[in-house]
């Protein structure tokens, strides 16, 4: 078989597991429920409502259609899980074509490289849990995928606008991990510009366009229906107090003292929202130097991968894990990125000049995206699951450091070889 069809075969084995440890063993979180209502919601009414009658604009909406079929059916939330992990073997798949792209000679790559991204504990363990992340991870990973094919076209600007604008009604936050693909987008417009080319320069606009057609009809609804105003999801002033209350810690999440700052009774949603969001601004503006220094914390602590919220009794041994997890995934990303730019390394001796230039600007949107999520996350809070969509991403870095360690053994085993040969 070919290197390709055994990494298909890794992506679905490890989908399989995925699969069954959701429908058996999965943990309920209440998040999931909000959106599992809403699908529901969007079933039975039409709408999104949370409390059954008010339109809700809470949470974003493409993870409440993604699993509205299920609810049209009756399907319960183990199910649902179930169904998710279909996004999980998408990403999966979205690595082992890309690896396979580099013609590596080693048939056993898409398999590693498959089992780098979806052998992640965290995203292994949500990978059936109705999060957006589980939604953003291929939708981010198509969009690199459309991306490197330099030169990109006006169809492949559209696919990416396409999942641009999908991923922003899955979670707004992930303006963070495409801004990169914008301004790479931009750039390659202004060079068609300099170099007299304007009528291929239109990359950046189609995405842009695209994009806001994707979003524009939800944007509406929310004006008309919900409160006035241009948003998408009511929950920023909520989350950006809960990172920047007077008890908030670098790793303390949600888990703050909000006795203390209970709202008035009957607030709609909006009103609760500009509630949160004052009394955080409040806050920022009252000790500036002491927020400033938490959002570094924050910041350094979108990096952790402590095992923070699960019991106390296996929580220092999946830590364990999946901080050894990380090492191997950083580790592997910076070789990649080493042999992609190192100027006298094999994969600039082997690739066309075209192909390296296309990897070297994906490793520089990809190390971009990794660090902007989660800065942009440290305004709020961060959390090692925000992370996962850029984690899978970095991975596709990590599979240039898979070839070029097979490149390294080969040469090894080439020259152990040749003493032998001589005699």
């Amino acid at each position: 078989m070919t290197g390709l069809q055994w990494g298909v075969i890794v992506v679905f084995a490890m989908g399989f597991l995925a699969a069954i440890h959701s429908w058996l063993g999965a943990q309920s979180f209440p998040d999931e429920f909000e959106y599992w209502t809403l699908a529901k919601s969007l079933v039975n009414s039409g709408s999104l409502a949370l409390n059954g009658e008010a339109p809700s604009a809470y949470r974003p909406p493409f993870l409440a259609f993604v699993l509205a079929p299920l609810a049209a059916i009756g399907s319960s939330m183990e199910a649902a899980r179930v169904w998710m992990v279909a996004f999980y073997l998408l990403s999966g798949l979205a690595v082992i074509l890309f690896v396979n792209d580099l013609r590596a000679p080693n048939r056993l790559l898409p398999s590693a490289a498959a089992f780098l991204v979806l052998g992640h504990p965290a995203y292994f363990y949500s990978a059936g849990n109705l999060y957006p992340q589980t939604l953003l991870t291929p939708l981010l990973l198509g969009a690199l995928l459309l991306f490197w094919r330099l030169p990109i076209g006006w169809q492949r600007s559209a696919g990416i606008g396409l999942l641009s604008g999908a991923s922003a009604l899955t979670a707004a936050s992930s303006i963070f991990a495409f801004l990169p693909l914008y301004v790479a987008a931009a750039l390659i417009d202004l060079r068609e510009i300099i170099g007299g080319r304007r009528s291929r320069a239109y990359n950046a606009f189609v995405m842009l366009f695209v994009s806001a057609l994707v979003v524009a009809p939800y944007l509406y609804r929310n004006h008309a229906n919900v409160h006035p105003g241009v948003y998408l999801s009511l929950n920023s002033g909520i989350t950006l107090f809960a990172g920047n209350a007077p008890d908030t810690g670098a790793n303390t999440g949600v888990d703050i003292d909000w006795q203390n700052f209970q709202p008035a009774v009957g607030l709609s949603e909006f009103d609760l929202n500009q509630y949160y969001a004052r009394l955080a601004k409040e806050n920022i503006e009252a000790a500036p130097l002491h927020y400033g220094k938490l959002f570094l914390l924050k910041a350094l602590n979108g990096f952790n991968n402590s095992a923070t919220t699960f019991s106390q009794g296996s929580a220092s041994l999946k830590s364990v894990i999946l901080w050894l997890f990380a090492l191997v995934l950083w580790g592997l990303a910076t070789l990649g990125i080493t042999a992609v730019f190192h100027p006298q390394g094999f994969l600039s001796q082997r690739l066309g000049r075209g192909q390296l230039i296309r990897l070297r600007g994906l490793a520089i949107i990809i190390v971009s995206a990794y660090i902007l999520n989660i800065l942009g996350y440290a305004i709020f809070f961060t959390r090692l699951r925000f992370r996962l969509p850029c984690d899978a991403a970095l991975g596709l870095v990590a599979c240039l450091g898979l070839v070029a360690l097979d490149h390294a053994f080969r040469e090894w085993r080439s020259a152990a070889r040749m003493p032998a040969v001589e005699r």
